[in-house]
């Protein structure tokens, strides 16, 4: 509070009770001061609105998609952009037609801003874990192998237990997944890891042999074995560059110093038992692929190549939710998952 007094008035000095009026200092992230009562609330509101509205248009790199994500319009979510923008003052999105990146400081405003709004979306979710106990909605990203031949057996296990939860599975390559995880649009990756990552928790549950596949009327067809060096005579067929699958294969090649020829590049297991019954090349695969309806010749792979293992991911920098420690408990029982 502040007093005046006139001019002419004498000056009375003593001790003031009262409590020294507030500095009126500025929220940077507030169109508001400190001291403004009620309006206080309604403006954290609209800056949660706000981060919501860029961490999904920042996942999704379209203002259409996050409109669609978190049911609101296009407009609304332009201008949510642009107010946040203004509180910050600083540019966080680059605007090219309908596409969207990120600023340098909008990157790094994202990886603030997104483990909050993450933890904002999953509230009912994580209230009704703790005081229910009842296991929520579950997000899972997977590759094609382990959505079609490991996670239907685990999932009607957990439908079993948990018939109010429901469960949503992506499918994509294992680099897709694990970008997924990182930007916390899934709650768990099912896939093979052939390289473990400082900032994930890796619980392996299924290893698979490598087998060598060929056309039913290939040169190598009937035969019961096969060497490296039988690679190398031969058009492969491999994962496109740069996935984990074809760095793994091409590791493995380096170090018996077997010359190749990569004729095709697909992305998928399917994709390259596809190519391989059209005659257009031989692959090693994990057996967990195969199936009785596929068209190949298979050679026994694995006295040259260690098995590939199948397991379940999740961030190490956050407790997993109650659903998802529940479905990697029924895939290891002995999985060591903190409660």
């Amino acid at each position: 509070m502040v007093r005046t007094r006139p001019s002419h008035a004498p000056e009375y000095r003593c001790r003031s009770t009262e409590p020294p009026a507030r500095s009126g200092r500025r929220d940077p992230l507030s169109n508001h001061d400190e001291s403004s009562g009620p309006g206080q609330a309604e403006t954290r509101r609209h800056l949660l609105r706000q981060l919501r509205a860029f961490c999904h248009v920042a996942r999704t790199g379209s203002i259409s998609r996050a409109a669609e994500r978190i049911y609101s319009s296009q407009p609304a979510v332009s201008v949510q952009i642009r107010a946040l923008e203004d509180k910050v003052e600083i540019p966080l999105v680059e605007r090219n037609g309908p596409n969207i990146s990120l600023t340098p400081a909008g990157r790094e405003f994202h990886r603030l801003a997104m483990p909050l709004v993450a933890e904002l979306d999953r509230l009912p979710d994580t209230f009704s874990e703790q005081f229910r106990q009842v296991a929520g909605d579950v997000h899972i990203a997977a590759g094609d192998t382990s959505a079609a031949v490991l996670l239907p057996e685990y999932l009607k296990e957990f439908a079993l237990r948990h018939p109010d939860s429901r469960v949503n599975v992506r499918t994509g390559t294992g680099r897709e997944c694990l970008q997924w995880l990182r930007a916390y649009e899934v709650d768990l990756v099912v896939a093979a890891m052939d390289v473990e990552r400082s900032d994930l928790n890796y619980f392996p549950v299924v290893s698979s042999r490598f087998v060598l596949i060929t056309p039913v009327d290939h040169p190598l067809a009937g035969r019961e074995s096969a060497t490296l060096e039988d690679l190398g005579e031969f058009r492969l067929i491999t994962h496109t560059a740069g996935t984990h699958a074809r760095q793994f294969g091409e590791m493995l090649i380096r170090q018996h110093g077997i010359p190749h020829r990569v004729d095709v590049e697909v992305d998928g297991w399917d994709a390259v038992k596809t190519y391989v019954e059209a005659g257009l090349g031989i692959s090693v695969v994990p057996e967990l692929c195969l199936n009785d309806r596929d068209r190949l010749w298979r050679i026994p792979f694995g006295e040259h190549i260690p098995p590939r293992t199948y397991g379940a991911v999740t961030r190490r920098d956050r407790t997993p939710p109650l659903a998802v420690r529940e479905l990697i408990r029924i895939m290891d029982p002995a999985a060591p998952i903190e409660p």
